[in-house]
């Protein structure tokens, strides 16, 4: 992939699109729970939406993850398990719906202390017991 096509911005979705793929897949599944999709894609870039939705068309990718900041930031919900979301291409095309099937929201957490070099330690306990810091 070039690096225009890494930095080109992901076009507009079309949404009038979007809406039109979301109605023909409610249509040929009845019993859905009444829901509005999200309508969005991958990666930061057209060309990285266009390889990300490949792997996801005609590979691999079953997955993607993202900061729940990013949600807040931007005003969308957090996804739910069972939701729909469509997926975009880096033109802004609809080409897939996808479904939530497992979620997982963690954060990781650690908390740590400077324990070298000695002019920036904590004043904490070494991982070998030992305090830092000065011994006067």
């Amino acid at each position: 992939m070039t690096s225009d096509a890494r930095s080109r911005p992901v076009a507009p979705h079309d949404e009038a699109t979007a809406r039109r793929m979301w109605d023909e897949y409610v249509a040929a599944h009845p019993g859905l729970p009444a829901e509005e999709p999200v309508v969005d894609h991958f990666g930061d870039s057209a060309g990285l939406a266009d390889e990300l939705l490949d792997l996801v068309l005609h590979g691999p990718k079953r997955a993607t993850a993202a900061l729940v900041v990013e949600f807040v930031e931007s005003g969308e919900p957090l996804p739910r398990l069972g939701s729909h979301w469509v997926a975009c291409d880096g033109d802004g095309g609809p080409r897939a719906i996808l479904r939530s099937t497992e979620l997982r929201l963690e954060v990781v957490f650690e908390r740590f202390a400077v324990v070298w070099p000695p002019e920036h330690a904590d004043g904490t306990e070494h991982a070998d017991g030992g305090a830092s810091g000065s011994t006067s």
